[in-house]
This record gives C-alpha cells, structure tokens and sequence, in this order.
C-alpha cells in the first residue's frame, strides 16, 4: 500500500505528546497499546527483545509498534527525550513487534518539537496542525516500515480481535477459528511472537491501558475497573500489583509526585 492509499482510507489519531526526562532506568513493556515516535535527544538507551537489541543514543529516531514486547535500560546517567503516541484506524503496519531504528528522516526532530508544543497548546486548532506535522513524520517514516518482514501475519486476526474486546472475557478456541490455526498453533505462534499467551497477552494490554488513564486521571479506580472488564475493583487491584509491584492508588501518587517535581522544575 502507498502513502497516497494509506491516508486516502486510514486515519491517524494523536494520543499524546511530550518531552521529557525517564523517571525509571529499567522497564518492561508488554503488548504497547499504541504506535510512538520517539527521539532521542540526549542519552543512551538499551532496547532488548526476543530478536536482538538496540543501543540507541543521541540522535536516533526510534518507532515502536503497537504490540510490542521489549523492556528499556537507560545506559547513561540521564536523558531527555521527545516521544509521541498515535493510534492507526484500520491498518496493521506490516512490521515486527519489537523496536525500530529509522534511517535518518529529515526534520524529524523538528516534526517532533512541534507535535509536542502545539499538543500541550489545548487548542482544537494546535491539535489540527500537530496531527498535520504527525501525518508528515508517518508518511516519511512508512517508506521503510512497509519493507520490514514480519512473523505476525498468521496471528493478527486474534490480536486484533483482543485489542477491540479488551473488557470480554477471552475464548482461545474462538481465536484459532479466526486465524484457521489449531489451538496449539495459535499458542505457538502468540509465544514466538510475543513470548506470552493469548491471555497473558490480553491481561498485559489491559494493565498498559489502565496505566496510562490512572497517569493522565481519566477515570477512577473504581471506574477503570469496570471498562476493563474486571468483576470488582479488588480483583482489578490484584492483577494490577502483580504486573507494576504497587497498587493502583499508590501509582497514582507517584505520578502526582513525578508531576509535581516537573512542575517546580519548570
């Protein structure tokens, strides 16, 4: 598909954009919930996932799938970086689900700083020119994406099918009729690909997005829980500790604090 096709019948739409400093030098991330651009431009990083690793630094473009599995060791005393968040309607990039370095893209530190000021404008029309600025970052980025073999193929319908029913109680049997795979090939190729079941999978997806509303204060914890499908909040809790090691009400004041600490910085 050429870029002319893609923004003809897909759409992109803008999450979040920031620049910041990492707060946490190691990190897992399993299942991302959205694409993101991120631009280093200070620092050193170690990316490593199932097929390798990437040492990043200063000057690198970096592109992470939706899905991805990888975790993050920050390698140099600090950082700063430019990261932005973006989901695509109706599209599978055909891409790994590990980190990407991009070939040099021209502007695209550039591109970046101008998603992320006119982002934190609030303005309907700053948000309008930062999605034109993301369009024009994509498109150039696409051209090498497009040309990178993926192993996911086989399995997209279920892990689509996954990200759109995050709330239901999940059937595998029903997922290996969508992919026309066994039982046993479903499980296989979720393990190559992702290093995790199906379920595991799904439950890494629903921890990533009630990260992300306890962060920005979208909902209640009460709240989140129940979009996410959970009988209660105490179960909701539960899983949620087991994948981050706090509870949900203490992330939430150690992002206040985060906040707070960035607040007086500026």
């Amino acid at each position: 598909m050429n870029c002319v096709e893609f923004f003809r019948q897909k759409g992109i739409s803008l999450v979040w954009a920031m620049r910041y400093s990492p707060c946490e030098r190691k990190k897992n991330v399993s299942g991302r919930q959205y694409n993101s651009f991120m631009y280093m431009e200070s620092g050193r990083y170690l990316l490593t996932f199932a097929d390798g690793e990437l040492q990043i630094e200063a000057g690198d473009l970096i592109f992470f799938p939706k899905g991805s599995v990888h975790s993050s060791e920050l390698i140099s005393e600090d950082a700063d970086c430019i990261q932005v968040e973006f989901e695509i309607t109706g599209y599978e990039l055909p891409c790994p689900k590990h980190p990407i370095r991009l070939q040099q893209i021209e502007k695209a530190p550039e591109l970046l700083g101008n998603i992320v000021r006119l982002y934190t404008k609030n303005e309907p029309a700053a948000f309008i020119e930062a999605i034109a600025c993301l369009y024009q970052l994509f498109a150039a980025a696409l051209h090498q994406l497009v040309h990178i073999p993926t192993k996911s193929a086989r399995i997209y319908p279920a892990v689509q099918y996954i990200e759109q029913h995050l709330s239901e109680p999940i059937d595998t049997g029903k997922l290996a009729q969508l992919c026309t795979l066994s039982l046993s090939q479903l499980r296989r190729l979720f393990k190559q690909e992702y290093h995790l079941t199906p379920v595991a999978y799904r439950n890494n997806l629903r921890m990533d997005k009630a990260k992300f509303m306890l962060y920005y204060g979208y909902a209640t914890i009460s709240e989140i829980a129940q979009e996410l499908g959970f009988d209660n909040v105490y179960a909701f809790s539960n899983m949620f500790k087991k994948h981050t090691g706090i509870s949900p009400s203490e992330y939430m004041k150690r992002r206040e604090h985060i906040s707070l600490m960035k607040d007086s910085r500026e």
